[in-house]
């Protein structure tokens, strides 16, 4: 928990932070995202958090954010 992930999806790029999960789904935090307000908060499917990449470096900046590889 914790983390951030990143979710690039129809041409727009998104970073959120992982607050918690269960079984099925996951409570993020957006951290960055078009059109969505800073710490608004979302229930996704587990398994689609999972898919999205581990952001590594400051995920807020102005500079994009480096994937864990």
């Amino acid at each position: 928990m914790g983390e951030f992930r990143r979710r690039v999806h129809l041409g727009t790029d998104a970073v959120y932070r992982v607050c918690g999960f269960n079984d099925e789904l996951a409570e993020v935090e957006v951290v960055r995202a078009p059109g969505l307000r800073r710490g608004q908060r979302f229930k996704f499917d587990v398994a689609a958090v999972r898919s999205m990449p581990v952001v590594v470096g400051p995920p807020d900046s102005s500079a994009a954010p480096r994937e864990r590889r």
